[in-house]
């Protein structure tokens, strides 16, 4: 059914799939005889779909892509990929900085990622709780959870040059990088 969306005709489609048009249209008629429904209009000059055709047609497609997914993950995991990774930053580090590292993997890869950027000692505790796969944060040294220790492994990925600054007069001066 999708070849024959696709390509416009029986003819065209039976070409495509290396098939004469007399067996896809005999195909096509035995599906519609099991489902017990019309799934061309043949009225006019050219077939067509009808509704239920369509839906048909679109449902299937849906499938297709859907066992095309399955069997692409199933052949990233037994060569060691992951199909999906939780990415958790925290809101001081630029994300677009990790992005070059994104396209590599993506280069690699149909790992599909979830990039979630949160505050304080957020992307630990979510790291903690079992929902992050990594942590792109400051190491929090103040968090003592064994869990998260038990997790963290030394493999910086990117270093920030960034200089704390503040208001003069602030009870936070005396220890700033630069004062304005």
């Amino acid at each position: 059914m999708d070849a024959i969306d696709r390509r416009g005709s029986f003819a065209a489609a039976a070409d495509e799939l290396g098939r004469v048009p007399s067996a896809l249209s005999y195909t096509m008629q035995k599906l519609e005889e099991e489902l017990d429904v019309v799934l061309f209009d043949r009225s006019g000059h050219r077939t067509k779909f009808t509704n239920v055709g369509r839906m048909l047609l679109e449902r299937g497609r849906v499938l297709l892509e859907a066992a095309d997914k399955l069997t692409t993950d199933a052949e990233a995991l037994a060569r060691g990929w992951e199909t999906h990774l939780t990415i958790v930053t925290e809101a001081l580090v630029p994300t677009p900085a990790f992005f070059p590292l994104i396209d590599k993997l993506a280069a690699k890869a149909n790992t599909q990622l979830a990039i979630i950027t949160e505050v304080l000692a957020g992307a630990w505790e979510r790291l903690e709780q079992g929902r992050a796969d990594i942590v792109i944060a400051p190491d929090m040294h103040f968090r003592s959870s064994s869990e998260i220790n038990s997790r963290k492994q030394s493999s910086p990925v990117l270093y920030l040059n960034e200089r704390l600054c503040c208001r003069a007069g602030s009870p936070d001066s005396s220890g700033a990088g630069t004062v304005i």
